[in-house]
């Protein structure tokens, strides 16, 4: 397991436009199925600005939260 961080700026290109500093963080993680076949796991999370869905409210910022599932062949 692999934890990491970062800071960035994230934008939308479609109306509304929008940007907003970012802070995320995940885990990435990996398990060996076969000689050279892995199956890789990518939990991740951001945090923007209340501004980012155009709607301002009471909050101090807005939440992202994804996951990637992979397989990575090894030649």
């Amino acid at each position: 397991v692999i934890p990491y961080l970062g800071a960035g700026w994230a934008y939308v290109y479609t109306k509304p436009v929008a940007d907003s500093f970012s802070f995320g963080g995940g885990f990435l993680t990996t398990c060996k199925l076969a000689k050279h076949l892995n199956l890789v796991l990518d939990l991740h999370a951001m945090i923007l600005q209340d501004k980012w869905d155009d709607i301002r409210g009471g909050r101090h910022g807005e939440g992202i939260v994804d996951a990637s599932l992979g397989l990575n062949y090894h030649f």
